[in-house]
């Protein structure tokens, strides 16, 4: 199909003389909003998720996927997260039990409250947002989709590591 119009909750795809809806959570895996990923005009592979009834009963919804048709990343670099792996990743969200960083577009771990390495009384007086951090895995669980990490500060990283992989060390998700 061809986008049609991009808005922030999904983008509008032509195929073939009806448009469908690719909602922005499966536009593609991660956290992306729909203007970064495509633009008006662009050719895109979608699959037909759901056809649904509109407001009067009858077949207007389509609603379709570009997800579905892409490679998951957490099943292309789960067999390279071993425990003991150090990583630079970046923080996505904070919350209080800990902070979610994205280790690879589209796959996220978490660093506990717990395993920041000290005492602290939020994660949030530790990391933001928007920061790199760096981080250690500690276990992945393939069957619920879970990485936990453990926090190493900046300042001890040359003392525990000697080479942090970056996104290209592992293969294209």
């Amino acid at each position: 199909g061809t986008i049609t119009n991009v808005r922030d909750f999904g983008a509008f795809v032509d195929i073939g003389g009806i448009e469908g809806l690719v909602p922005a959570s499966e536009l593609a895996y991660g956290r992306n909003r729909p203007q970064d990923l495509v633009h008006v005009g662009d050719a895109v592979q979608v699959e037909v998720v759901d056809i649904g009834p509109g407001k009067d009963g009858r077949i207007e919804r389509i609603t379709l996927s570009m997800r579905a048709l892409a490679q998951d990343p957490f099943e292309a670099v789960a067999p390279y997260l071993v425990p003991g792996l150090v990583l630079k990743g970046l923080v996505r969200r904070v919350e209080a039990f800990g902070a979610f960083v994205e280790l690879v577009p589209g796959v996220e771990g978490l660093i506990h409250v717990s395993a920041f390495g000290r005492r602290i009384g939020r994660p949030a007086d530790v990391v933001q947002p928007g920061d790199e951090a760096y981080v250690r895995v500690d276990a992945t669980d393939p069957i619920q989709r879970r990485i936990s990490l453990g926090w190493i500060d900046p300042a001890e990283l040359a003392t525990r590591v000697d080479f942090i992989p970056s996104f290209k060390d592992f293969p294209a998700a």
